[in-house]
């Protein structure tokens, strides 16, 4: 049977680990997962909160469980986050010359193209002279 306390601890771990989560997802990290394992927690000690009989020792051993692997794996989380972070600008500048570059190629070889393209297709007319007196 689980006492209050042992209620009360679990709830402050979680808040403690929802706090975590947060700064690890400001950083750029993807927590989508260990968010849906932490609300699976909280909503086994809700229920387990809201019973009025004994609750076995399985349902708390469940939860304490998947608290302890969302915490083992939240400095993996921040340190991805950090390594997004980073990333970030590096990938939003070489986009940004990708397009430079593409619109300064159009530029410089579409007129080019463009006329070998009509003299290509046109190159079979015949010209007619027409007098206009």
């Amino acid at each position: 049977m689980l006492s209050a306390q042992n209620h009360e601890d679990n709830r402050e771990r979680i808040l403690k680990i929802y706090s975590r989560l947060v700064e690890a997802e400001r950083r750029g990290a993807d927590v989508s997962n260990h968010a849906e394992l932490l609300l699976k927690a909280l909503e086994m000690l809700s229920e387990v909160e809201g019973s009025k009989g004994g609750v076995s020792g399985d349902v708390a051993s469940n939860i304490s469980t998947i608290l302890s692997k969302i915490e083992d794996e939240i400095p993996a989380l921040e340190a991805s986050g950090e390594a997004a972070a980073r990333l970030k600008p590096i990938v939003n500048v070489t986009a940004g010359a990708g397009i430079a570059v593409s619109i300064a190629i159009t530029y410089l070889y579409m007129p080019r193209l463009i006329s070998s393209l009509w003299l290509r297709l046109r190159r079979d007319w015949l010209v007619r002279v027409v007098d206009r007196r």
